[in-house]
C-alpha cells in the first residue's frame, strides 16, 4: 500500500495504516515519535522547499526504510548512549507485532543494534548529521545527498572534515554535495573509492581542483552545477 498526502497534521500521521509502505508529503513541519509505527515503511518523501527539520530518534526504528528523501535538507538524529536501550525495545516490539520477516517477506532485519540496515538512499542530509555513530548504522547506503543549511556557519576545512566520514560507507556509489559556502578540496580522499556518480553545487572550487576528482577510481559520471567550479 502507498499513498500520497498533500499536507498532514501530527494527529492524522498517528492514524496512518502501520503497513503502509509508501508516504510521499508535499508538506510537514513536524515528524511525530509516532512514525515508528510505521513499520513497514519502505520510501518517506518530503517534496516542500520549506525550513529544514529535525527527525525524531524514532526513525531508527523503521528497519525495513530504504529510500528517505526530502527536498529541503533534514537533520538526521545522531542516537545517543542513554536512548539506545530505549530504541532497540521498540525495534523488538515492532517486530513482534507484525512478524515482518514471515508475514510480509520484506527481508532481514536485526534488533541486536540500532541501525538501518536496508537504507539505500538518503538525501538532503545537514552537514551536522554526518558523524560516525550514523553513518556506522547505515552499511548499505548506496546513495546519499548532502545539502549546507543556511543556519550551519562551518568552515571549508569543518565540511571536508565531516566529508572524510565518508570513507565509511563502502556501498557509496552516489554523492550529490550542494554547498552555500565556497570550499576546499585538497585531497580525493573525501570520497570514497567506491563512488560512481558525483553532483556537486555551489563550492566554488578552482579549477585546477579538477584534477583531484579524476582521481577517484570508479568515477564514471560528473555533474557540475551552479558556481561548481570557478575561475
Amino acid at each position: 500500500m502507498g499513498n500520497r498526502f498533500p499536507y498532514m497534521d501530527l494527529e492524522e500521521m498517528e492514524l496512518l495504516d502501520p503497513v503502509l509502505w509508501y508516504l510521499a508529503l508535499a508538506s510537514f513541519s513536524v515528524l511525530p515519535p509516532s512514525v515508528r509505527n510505521l513499520r513497514c515503511l519502505w520510501t518517506l518523501i518530503r517534496y516542500s522547499h520549506q525550513a529544514s527539520i529535525c527527525l525524531p530518534a524514532e526513525i531508527w526504528v523503521i528497519k525495513q526504510l530504504r529510500h528517505l528523501y526530502f527536498r529541503k535538507c533534514f537533520y538526521f538524529p545522531n542516537v545517543q548512549p542513554e536512548q539506545e536501550n530505549y530504541l532497540l525495545k521498540l525495534s523488538r516490539s515492532n517486530l513482534a507485532l507484525t512478524k515482518l520477516q514471515d508475514r510480509y517477506n520484506l527481508g532481514e532485519c536485526s534488533c541486536s543494534s540500532v541501525a538501518l540496515t536496508n537504507l539505500q538512499t538518503l538525501s538532503y542530509i545537514t552537514f551536522g548529521s554526518i558523524t560516525r555513530r550514523v553513518f556506522e548504522g547505515m552499511p548499505n547506503l548506496t546513495k546519499l545527498g548532502i545539502r549546507e543549511s543556511e543556519e550551519e556557519c562551518l568552515t571549508a576545512e569543518q565540511m571536508s572534515g565531516k566529508l572524510k566520514k565518508l570513507v565509511l560507507l563502502e556501498h557509496l556509489e552516489t554523492f550529490k554535495g550542494f554547498f552555500i559556502k565556497p570550499w576546499i578540496l585538497k585531497q580525493c580522499d573525501v570520497f570514497p573509492p567506491t563512488l560512481k556518480k558525483l553532483t556537486l553545487r555551489g563550492c566554488q572550487l578552482p579549477w585546477d581542483q579538477m584534477t583531484i576528482l579524476c582521481k577517484l577510481p570508479k568515477l564514471e559520471v560528473l555533474k557540475l552545477k551552479d558556481y561548481a567550479f570557478q575561475g
